[in-house]
């Protein structure tokens, strides 16, 4: 686990890892379990971002792989 930065508040942390921190600029880092990060200028944005890395690629993408034709 990474030590926050004196300038980022720790809004949530889920079972899988990621996160979500506010920072000081009013934007919200969001960091998967492998300390991927992105930031989104919204709490929303940023629950989305944090649902889609917990989630994984959902339907059709995980049940849908096809051998590519050449």
């Amino acid at each position: 686990q990474r030590p926050m930065q004196s300038t980022a508040a720790l809004i949530t942390q889920t079972a899988n890892g990621s996160s979500i921190e506010k920072l000081a600029d009013g934007q919200f880092r969001v960091c998967d379990h492998e300390q991927r990060c992105m930031i989104t200028s919204s709490l929303s944005s940023a629950e989305g971002v944090i649902h889609s890395m917990d989630q994984g690629y959902g339907f059709p993408y995980s049940t849908n792989v096809r051998r590519a034709s050449r």
